[in-house]
């Protein structure tokens, strides 16, 4: 096995702070957590379709881009994208939620909308207590070329009909294929890190490259950005988009009273900035 990146020890300086910055304790990485994934059975497309022929999204699972998150005894699965089966190979962004219960054979169901200006793909999801937060991911209008979004919003599930709220946009830009996880130790705080990042040229956007970026969010609660907060951490050593992401607690430090957290990325690819080319990663 390949070592993994480490995510490094540091005191972080707030970025993109509101009224007042927060500190948060940072974290190192060096450890492989293991995952157990679900796996859903699709439903089929319309009976009977030929090719050319236009239907419609059935039901939830059949998407891609969404993101899996658990709430309260209930998985989530948020937004995601399909490729219509008759005119031009272009995306729909979907802006739906669906719920179903974990561990049981229960049908899914819709849970939540978030809006058309909020559906997206590839994106990131995390819950913090009762609230879902969506980073980043490609979005723009039905049927037309991806646009990369550097948006951040989220959804207060014990109340899932009002209005999502809109927080700070990602520090690195619009983003893609990004990581963020969370872990009781850090209460109140997610940890952001990689992507496939599209750099802002004046009013257009470049060439999307891969990031090797690690931040803190610590979100807030109450009013429109209020005190949003970014804060930078060591970056990992290989910059990396669609990968695997963990946060570990490993104890108390002996100089600090917060406990500390292991962050762990593992595979994903990079893409060279020299010629473009994607290399699929094992570390």
């Amino acid at each position: 096995m390949h070592s993994l990146p480490t995510l490094g020890m540091m005191r972080p300086s707030p970025v993109h702070a509101g009224r007042s910055s927060r500190r948060v304790l940072s974290a190192a990485a060096t450890a492989v957590v293991g995952f157990t994934f679900m796996q859903s059975t699709t439903v089929p497309v319309a009976a009977g379709a030929t090719q050319g022929q236009c239907y419609s999204l059935p039901s939830a699972q059949a998407r891609q881009g969404g993101a899996l998150v658990a709430w309260n005894g209930s998985l989530l699965l948020v937004c995601g994208s399909f490729l219509p089966h008759c005119g031009p190979q272009l995306p729909v962004h979907l802006d739906d939620i669906w719920s179903t219960t974990a561990g049981a054979a229960t049908p899914w169901r819709r849970f939540a909308k978030l809006g058309r200006q909020n559906a997206r793909t590839h994106h990131a999801a995390a819950v913090l207590g009762d609230t879902l937060y969506i980073l980043g991911g490609y979005g723009g209008p039905n049927h037309s070329a991806p646009v990369p979004l550097d948006s951040v919003v989220s959804l207060v599930l014990a109340g899932p009909d009002a209005p999502p709220r809109q927080h700070r946009p990602l520090p690195t830009g619009p983003t893609t294929n990004l990581g963020v996880t969370a872990t009781d130790a850090r209460p109140g705080v997610l940890f952001v890190a990689g992507g496939f990042v599209y750099p802002r040229i004046g009013a257009k956007v470049a060439q999307g490259e891969t990031t090797a970026a690690v931040f803190a969010f610590r979100p807030a609660t109450d009013t429109l950005y209020g005190d949003d907060a970014w804060s930078p951490l060591q970056p990992m050593r290989t910059a990396r988009a669609a990968f695997g992401f963990a946060a570990l607690p490993i104890g108390t430090n002996a100089l600090r009273s917060a406990e500390m957290v292991r962050l762990v990325a593992a595979g994903g690819f990079s893409r060279s900035r020299t010629t473009g080319e994607f290399t699929p990663l094992s570390s």
